[in-house]
């Protein structure tokens, strides 16, 4: 069986799962999330998880599986994605997010880290990013050069590491050696006008809050998941200084929203590295996705990527 795989890539509320939804339906295709938050248990209003009626009427899959207050790695998310294609009797697939990390360690694969111990985890993460940064520009210079002192999540990661295994993320990466995708694929990215992107944040963060994401955030509190790295993440952080008396309540929407933008910033950033993805204007231009889609899974060969693939 010659199993296909499109990517539907862009940045955060640009239309992905829409045009993925339609794309499952009309094609007979399934999905598999490349969210980084959707994966987790619980972790529902806040990260814009696929309804249940949707969930009904298209076979998803890697929605909420990784049980909450737990991690989820790049290297988890391919091996998972893997083992589905692997094992599927099915033979089209759309894989859909925005997580460029989690994507691109799919396609090229990535280096391998052992877990990090707790106690070296919460030591880190109670350390200001100043101290670390000035650390990791000690005992790693290579990957303090390559990141914004800003980076907090990825400076945290470089010293967790180095103090876990007194040894430097550089030098693990520098020990990798690239895998190759073994499926057919072509990657669709979605993307779209800044004041428009804008707007559309507006609006589902105002959709969250009426939904409940508040409540949602508040009983992951109260259920003791203060320290769990999930929580995070853009929309459930701002909501927990909210909660805490940080934020007041007219200021916490712009304050998701600002962030969002900022989001979708640097991931359009990321995908506009991949020379792979051909790019359509959200809403616009589904209609030209969704035939670039259907030719790619009904010809024997699209754009000569089957043939490299599987050469």
């Amino acid at each position: 069986m010659c199993k296909k795989v499109v990517f539907i890539l862009g940045p955060t509320a640009s239309g992905k799962s829409d045009l993925a939804f339609t794309a499952a339906k009309k094609f007979q295709a399934e999905i598999i999330n490349a969210d980084s938050i959707q994966v987790f248990e619980d972790l529902d209003i806040g990260s814009a998880k696929p309804t249940q009626e949707e969930l009904k009427q298209v076979s998803h899959h890697l929605i909420g599986h990784i049980a909450k207050g737990h991690d989820y790695t790049s290297g988890q998310f391919r091996k998972d994605v893997l083992s589905i294609l692997e094992t599927s009797l099915h033979d089209r697939f759309l894989i859909v997010g925005g997580s460029g990390f989690y994507l691109k360690g799919l396609t090229q694969g990535l280096y391998e880290i052992p877990p990090i111990p707790a106690d070296i985890h919460l030591n880190v993460q109670s350390t200001c990013k100043e101290l670390l940064y000035a650390e990791l520009q000690k005992v790693d210079p290579l990957s303090a050069q390559k990141l914004h002192a800003n980076d907090t999540y990825r400076i945290q990661r470089a010293i967790e590491v180095y103090r876990t295994f007194q040894k430097p993320l550089s030098a693990f990466k520098e020990s990798f050696s690239e895998k190759t995708f073994p499926f057919s694929y072509i990657k669709i990215g979605m993307s779209v006008p800044r004041d428009e992107l804008r707007s559309r944040v507006q609006i589902r963060v105002q959709k969250m809050i009426d939904l409940g994401f508040i409540e949602e955030t508040q009983r992951l509190l109260d259920q003791g998941y203060h320290s769990w790295r999930a929580l995070q993440s853009v929309g459930y952080k701002e909501v927990i200084l909210y909660l805490k008396g940080l934020l007041k309540y007219e200021e916490l929407i712009p304050e998701i929203v600002k962030n969002t933008m900022g989001l979708a910033k640097r991931q359009m950033t990321w995908f506009r590295k991949d020379p792979e993805i051909q790019w359509s204007v959200s809403g616009a231009e589904q209609k030209s996705a969704l035939d670039s889609i259907q030719k790619f899974f009904e010809d024997k060969e699209v754009l000569g990527l089957e043939k490299k693939n599987n050469s």
